[in-house]
């Protein structure tokens, strides 16, 4: 009977080790980490603290959500523009409710939209990370 009571407990902890296995394929030490690198997800606990483990490697952390409810958004297009003038803008079409990015220091203008509602920020990134909240509604 204990076995069977475990098996629950085990087979949380086997998805959540492999959702951190996925997280960690495409993250390495910031010093390795490719400009453009990034992770996007977080639904459902354990998504959020896979990603939570692997946010030190990006200096740019998203997180959409609800401004009355604090629910997380997900389906959240984003670009993200260099301001300076080399740079390619980067392009995610279904972001959310975290997107961790890897980018050089630098100031970028921010573009999302979610359920056909549009925000544009501002952002100064650099060495340390840059946490920035998104609320819609």
């Amino acid at each position: 009977m204990k076995i069977t009571m475990q098996l629950p407990k085990l087979w949380k902890l086997a998805g959540l080790a492999l959702l951190m296995h996925i997280a960690s394929a495409s993250a390495a030490p910031l010093s390795g980490v490719e400009f453009g690198s990034h992770l996007n997800g977080g639904i459902g606990v354990d998504g959020r603290e896979a990603m939570h483990a692997q946010r030190k490697h990006y200096n740019l952390h998203l997180r959409f959500a609800q401004r009355k409810t604090g629910e997380y958004l997900s389906a959240v297009r984003v670009s993200i523009q260099p301001l300076a003038k080399k740079g390619e803008p980067l392009y995610f079409e279904d972001a959310g409710p975290l997107l961790y990015v890897r980018l050089h220091p630098g100031s970028y203008r921010i573009r999302a939209v979610s359920e056909g509602h549009e925000q544009v920020r501002m952002v100064k990134v650099g060495p340390g990370a840059t946490d920035l909240v998104m609320y819609w509604r």
